[in-house]
């Protein structure tokens, strides 16, 4: 059909007793009802024309959101081609495909940017680069557990989502952060010490702020808006898998491969060695 019109604008088929038709065919009852879909004009050659037009485009087949994002970019596409006559498409779901289609870099954007925040801040607290990063990690682990786990639980990826996710992080650096923090400080020697130290005073808190958390959010599970169940869902699992990162994967990882690298105690520890063998 575009190229049928094409060859025919191309070769002036379109004469001027066409609009008479035209405001005869708009003229009667039966049809008046597309009278505002036109608007006329006066024409270059001084004789009264269609200016401005719409008309509307049947699509089925766009209930997913990839199926919205391709028709937007087709229709789109197939009106730049045309930039002599100004042609807009518009659809109220534009409005939404417009902003699925920057969801994802946006979400990419924000979250490294948070967790080089986060990075930093870890760095200036805790001042040993491997255990930072062991920091960002686990933090960069808990929002890909958040994120998958929406899936799971039917939570689009949006922009309510994208904020509760950007959010999530400042829940999850709590856990990694303090655990962490814990176990450098110690006063213990061995790694498994150390652990058990950090456990010992951080882990029933880091529990109970968990726990105190969930609870005061959980009031919102059964509220009938997307918004505030998308911000539950994103709270209760960033404070869910934070707390397994904290409790268990954190543990297990500093214990294994941050074993006196990052300690804060391994400079005196060395002097009064030497004190003592002199």
């Amino acid at each position: 059909m575009e190229r049928y019109y094409r060859e025919e604008l191309k070769e002036g088929i379109v004469d001027g007793s066409i609009y008479d038709t035209a405001q005869h065919f708009f003229a009667t009852k039966f049809n008046d009802q597309w009278e505002h879909d036109v608007v006329w004009g006066t024409m270059p050659d001084g004789t009264k024309g269609i200016t401005k037009f719409r008309f509307l485009v049947g699509m089925r087949g766009i209930s997913r959101t990839s199926q919205q994002q391709e028709t937007t970019f087709l229709m789109r596409d197939v009106a730049a081609r045309y930039p002599d006559y100004n042609v807009t498409t518009f659809m109220p779901l534009w409005l939404f495909t417009d902003q699925y289609a920057l969801v994802i870099p946006n979400t990419i954007q924000n979250i490294v940017i948070a967790l080089a925040v986060m990075i930093a801040i870890a760095i200036a607290l805790i001042p040993q680069p491997l255990c930072a990063f062991w920091v960002a990690f686990a933090i960069g682990s808990i929002d890909v557990g958040v994120i998958g786990f929406m899936t799971l639980w039917s939570v689009n990826l949006d922009a309510i989502s994208m904020i509760t996710i950007i959010m999530s992080i400042g829940f999850s650096v709590d856990y990694a952060a303090h655990i962490t923090y814990g176990y450098v400080s110690a006063k213990e020697t061995t790694p498994g010490g150390r652990i058990a130290s950090a456990l010992g005073h951080l882990g029933w808190p880091l529990t109970q702020g968990a726990l105190s958390t969930i609870i005061a959010v959980g009031v919102l599970a059964n509220v009938p808006s997307y918004m505030i169940q998308t911000f539950f869902k994103t709270v209760f699992l960033a404070i869910v898998i934070g707390v397994i990162h904290g409790l268990i994967f954190l543990p297990v990882v500093l214990s294994v491969f941050v074993r006196g690298s990052c300690i804060l105690g391994d400079v005196s520890l060395s002097d009064s060695k030497i004190v003592n063998s002199k």
